[in-house]
Order: C-alpha cells, then structure tokens, then sequence
C-alpha cells in the first residue's frame, strides 16, 4: 500500500497517517460515529482491526521494496511468508516487526537492507524507535579534517563515546539513546569547539567548522594528551604525556576533556616532585578525586582554570601533614605513617585556613581518632576510609562529604554538620557481616539535599531523623540497618531502589512530595516473618506496590490480583502467609 492516508479501511492505531477521514464522510464526529452504530471502539467496525493491519503492514513492506531492502517482489514475499512462521495468533504489530527483521538477517539479507527494513517499521510505528545517531563533517578553511578525535557526552548519565573522521572528514555515532549531548573538540591545531542538543526524536547531523590556532604562547592555554596511565598506591592514576601547549601547575583545575574536572595536586618531572611544568617536558600528572576507572589513554587534558604566579598555588610539608597552598587556602593531600594515629587537623597552617582534605589523604593509616578544624569545607573521597574510627564530629564549615570519606571504619557515633549538603555514595557504608561501621542514631541535617548510594549501608540505625531539605535518596542508602519507623518528610521526591531493605520496618510514613520509589526500596513483602503493617501515603501517588514491595502471585490488592497494585491507598493481603497490610493517607 503506497499512500495508507488515503485508504477508506477504519483503523483505530498505527500514527496518524492511518486515521483516513473519508469514513465520516456525513461529518459526524466520531463519538457520534460510534453511537449511531452501538459501537463502542473502532475495533468493533473494523472486524478487530483487520483492516488497520493490512494498511499499516501494507506500507511497510512498501517502503522495504521502494528503499531497496529486498532485490524483487519475490524475495519481498518470501521474507514476509517465513517470518509467519516466527509469529503466532497473539503477535502485535512490534511481534510481527521483530520476526521480520531476524528473518531478514536469516536469510542473510545485508546490514544495510536491514536497516532499511528497520527504518520502514519506524516509519509506520510499527516499532517505536529508541536508537539515534548523530553524523557530520568536519572541516577548517573549506578543508575536510581527518582523524580528527570527537567526543560525544551524554549529560544524563555522563557516558562518553570517542571516535575519528574519516578521510573525508565524516564521523557518525550510532545506537544513542534519547537524551541531553555535547559534542566536544579539543585539538592541538584547532579552537576548541563544543554545542550542546537535545536528541529527542530524530538523528542529528551538524557540519563543523574549526578555526586553526596560527601562534599561542599562553602559559594558560595549557594541553596535553595522555599516553600512558600507571596506578599508584596512595595516590591515584598518574597521567602521562608530553605537554603539547601552555603551562601546567599544582592547583590548576583541569578536564579530562568530555569526562570530569579536577584540581592538579602533583606533578612529576624525571620521578622527581614539581610545582609547575611547561610545553615540550614529559610528565606525570596527578589529579584529585580522580580514579583510574575515570581516565583512558588518548584522553585529554586542558586547562580551566590557572594562575601565572608560582608563588600562588604551592606545595608544603611539615612534620605531619603534605599540603598545598591554594589561592589562599589549605588542602591537606597527605598524613605521614609514622605521625600519631589520634589526629588533630589544624584550623590554620602558614596562618592560612585549612578548608579542604583531598581524597585518600588520610586513608589506610590506623587512624583511632580524628578532631577536624572549623574552616573545613570539603571532605574527600576515601580520606578517612580503612581504619579505626569510632566517633566523628563533622563541624558546621563542611559542606560537601564525598563518596567512601568514612567507609569501613568501627564508627558507632557520627554527628553531622547542619551546613552539608550532599553525602556521597558509601560515605559511611559498612560491611555485610557487621564488623565494621555500626551507628545506631543518626540526625540528617537539615541542609541535606542528597544522601548517595550506599551512604550508611550495613550500620546498625535504630533510630533516623531525616533532615526537611531532602530530595533524593539513593540506592541501597541505609540498607540492612534496624530501622522500624521511618518517616519520610515532605521535601523528599525520589526514594530509589532498596533504600529501606533488609530492615525490620513496621511502620512507613510518605512525604507529601514524593513520586518516585524505587522496587523494594521498603524490602519484600514475602512471608510471616516480614514485620511491615502500616503505610501512611501523605503524597496521595498511586504507587506500584507489586514492585515496590516484591509483592507474591498470591498476594491481593484491594481483592484484586497483585499484577495490577498500582494504588494510593488500600489494603494488601496474603492470606497463603498470614499477611496484611494497610496504606492509608
């Protein structure tokens, strides 16, 4: 079928190009259509919709003949009559699309006339899309550019994806999911050059042109490309390379270009300690909170943001702590083995404030106590994780702890100050046999905005108040504790999954603003043992319970079957376990 818009055959579904308007012919409208006839559907008129499927199928094989997917009609029949055969009386059209394509590639039909095949069933909805590309060209002075290095960032989940131009300038990214994107150029010979889109239901194409970098001798428009990546224990991935441009010093911030931004804390010229390099000199280069898993050889590195006095940012040492010297600031990066393992980190060194602690600085040092200073801002990832802390006093300076700060440590009180704004991911997790983190009460402060995953995992919390500014919740965020009531306050939105499970939960009080949990983020619902009996839904949501709580076949919601919980309020009942539960509001 050629042109599916102007067919007389009803049809209910397929896009708008099947909903021909020749069937009312006398104007009615369709509600009138349907009740003149004691229809209640257009199924009903259409036999079940017969004629819609001959339409919509109908075109679609049109387009795989008319593009060029098959070679005759003949071979165009063949490969719809086999797939039949893949299909049974229940297929949808997405069964029917699906069988055609595997027998397309059963037959040995090439990648192109399958993706011809594809696009016919995008065309006619047959499939819903959810796979695009963004192609182009890249050119400098009316030029094609070959091996030409792009990256692709998506935004959502900062996925990044890396390839060349070909030899005449063309790159093209295949299988992108919908979502937020920069492009990203960054050259040796070329201004930098970036744009941000949306993909949302189309492919992209943008055609690129570059302007050449003539002269730069500007110490600040530093670039390097990586080579070579060697893990160093207490210290993290060194960076590699030669300096291509500019120039490079401790407390620089600088991107991995498409990937994260970082701040220089060391750097290594010939195995020996330097506070700067320049362009042309070999280096190793050391960047904070960064892991090895972050980087990748032929990544690189340019600056954001730097200063020309070498007297600015600088490295010092005393008896105890490694330290730089920031624009004014402190940041410890590392405490000595044979310094005392009850720690006092200073509020000044140099008569500066101390306001930051770098990642690992303080890790595996079988450290038993720690007082931290009042002019502390930033706790870094790992740095007191792997040793024996039993009591933390966070001051009311923090406003950042990130992931793993405090993990596998004995700690069993924590106070946390009322100007934190994120815990990050196992900021205090335990370990699954309880041997390690055991807090037992535990104050969200009120600034809180985000609790990460895993961030107070296998402690022993039998009591949790939850600050009145937080939002999200994360994965898994105080699984296996003790917690029996929990109240989730108003400003939460999204309690992701297993936030609350494996605890021995009786009651749950739901915030008016949430609306997203994740499955089993209160545990499942299984069996006699399990202790949950009361849900209050102050959000009014109607919430998948079957997920929710891991609901049994044999479980009924409202009298109804569990396969359909997706409810506000109500009663859940299995009576084969002896289990009820109310949700009220």
């Amino acid at each position: 079928i050629k042109e599916p818009s102007n067919t007389n055959n009803p049809s209910e579904k397929g896009g708008e190009n099947y909903y021909p308007d020749s069937y009312l012919k006398d104007g009615r409208t369709l509600e009138e259509f349907l009740k003149d006839n004691n229809l209640k559907t257009l199924y009903d008129y259409d036999n079940g919709g017969e004629h819609k499927n001959a339409t919509v199928v109908g075109h679609a094989a049109y387009l795989m003949e008319e593009k060029g997917a098959v070679k005759s009609e003949e071979q165009l029949a063949k490969l719809w009559y086999n797939s039949l055969f893949l299909m049974s009386s229940y297929s949808n059209f997405e069964d029917c699309a699906l069988a055609v394509i595997k027998t397309a590639k059963n037959m040995g039909l090439s990648p192109s006339s399958i993706e011809i095949i594809q696009e016919a069933f995008y065309e006619t909805k047959m499939l819903e899309k959810d796979k695009y590309k963004v192609t182009g060209t890249v050119t400098a002075d009316n030029k094609e550019i070959a091996n030409l290095k792009i990256i692709l960032k998506n935004e959502s989940d900062n996925k990044t994806y890396q390839i060349s131009t070909n030899t005449k300038g063309e790159f093209e990214f295949k299988d992108l999911p919908k979502g937020k994107y920069t492009i990203i150029i960054e050259n040796n010979n070329y201004k930098s050059w970036k744009k941000t889109f949306e993909m949302t239901n189309k492919d992209i194409e943008e055609n690129i042109k570059l302007e050449k970098i003539t002269s730069n001798n500007n110490d600040c428009d530093f670039y390097m490309e990586i080579d070579d990546i060697m893990n160093i224990t207490m210290k993290g991935p060194a960076l590699r390379g030669r300096i291509e441009r500019g120039k490079i010093q401790i407390g620089d911030e600088v991107e991995i270009v498409g990937k994260k931004k970082a701040i220089v804390n060391d750097i290594t010229l010939a195995f020996e300690n330097k506070d700067y390099a320049l362009a042309g000199e070999y280096v190793a280069i050391f960047l904070e909170g960064i892991e090895e898993s972050d980087v990748n050889v032929g990544d690189t590195l340019k600056i954001v943001s730097c200063n020309n006095d070498n007297n600015y940012n600088r490295r010092g040492e005393d008896e105890c702590f490694t330290y730089l010297v920031e624009k004014g600031e402190i940041n410890i990066i590392a405490y000595k083995d044979t310094c005392p393992k009850d720690v006092i980190i200073p509020n000044t060194i140099e008569e500066v404030p101390v306001t930051k602690l770098t990642s690992l600085a303080f890790r595996n040092k079988k450290i038993t106590s720690v007082k931290l200073p009042n002019t502390l801002i930033e706790i870094g990832g790992s740095v007191f994780s792997d040793n024996l802390l039993k009591t933390v006093i966070i001051p009311n300076s923090v406003k950042t702890i990130e992931s793993n700060a405090f993990d596998n440590n004995i700690l069993e009180h924590v106070e946390l100050g009322e100007n934190i704004g994120i815990i990050g991911d196992s900021a205090f997790k335990g370990d699954y046999k309880h041997t390690g983190n055991n807090i037992k009460e535990l104050v969200i402060p009120n600034n809180v905005n985000k609790i990460g995953d895993w961030a107070f995992q296998y402690n022993s919390i039998t009591n949790l108040t939850l600050g009145n500014k937080l939002e999200k919740i994360g994965h898994s965020s105080f699984e296996n504790n003790n917690i029996k009531e929990l109240i989730i306050p108003n400003s939460v939105k999204e309690i992701d999954k297993y936030a609350f499970g494996f605890n021995p939960l009786e009651t749950v009080t739901i915030g008016k603003g949430v609306n997203e949990i994740g499955n089993e983020a209160f545990g499942k619902f299984l069996n006699k043992d399990d202790t949950l009996r009361k849900i209050i839904n102050k959000s009014n949501n109607a919430f998948d319970w079957k997920e929710i709580l891991f609901l049994m076949p044999s479980a009924r919601c409202n009298g109804e079957s569990s396969s359909n919980c997706t409810i506000a309020t109500g009663t859940i009942i299995d009576e084969d376990e002896g289990l009820k539960l109310e949700i009220t509001n």
